[in-house]
């Protein structure tokens, strides 16, 4: 979206409301590799066509000043809103926790296991392997 410090004024943003509620009859062009939006107006009916960047719209208004129009308001509101909507679907982990598990050796550390089907921890990994090698040991001296 176009970055301005042109602030929209109330009315703008009334109008840019009424184009949101259009919304599902926007329609998405590419002409000459460059995408565009083309909107109806609530009011005249009239279909604007504009940047899909809103860098620019065929509109009277910002034909003559140069400043953001409510077509481009309308149009920077609906990508803040997907965004929002983007954002709000994705859930939130609480801790780390929630990615990896608690080791399995009941120690209560988590298991960073990089991909091997181990369920222990580093530590308990290492200490039940020492355990079974001793074992091992025991049994090959006792044969």
């Amino acid at each position: 979206m176009a970055q301005t410090s042109y602030t929209a004024t109330p009315g703008q943003y009334a109008s840019a409301a009424m184009h949101l509620e259009l919304r599902s009859e926007w329609a998405y062009v590419r002409i000459n590799g460059e995408r565009y939006v083309s909107m109806t107006s609530g009011t005249s009916g009239h279909v604007y066509l504009l940047r899909a960047d809103g860098r620019g719209c065929a509109c009277t208004y910002y034909e003559t000043t140069g400043k953001l129009c409510s077509h481009a308001l309308a149009l920077e509101l609906a990508t803040m809103e997907d965004e929002l909507r983007e954002t709000a679907s994705v859930p939130s982990l609480a801790s780390y926790r929630d990615l990896f598990p608690g080791c399995a050796g009941g120690c209560g550390e988590l298991v960073d296991d990089g991909g091997s089907y181990s369920k222990l921890c580093y530590r308990c990994s290492a200490e039940q392997t020492f355990r079974l090698e001793q074992q091992s040991k025991r049994e090959r001296m006792t044969r």
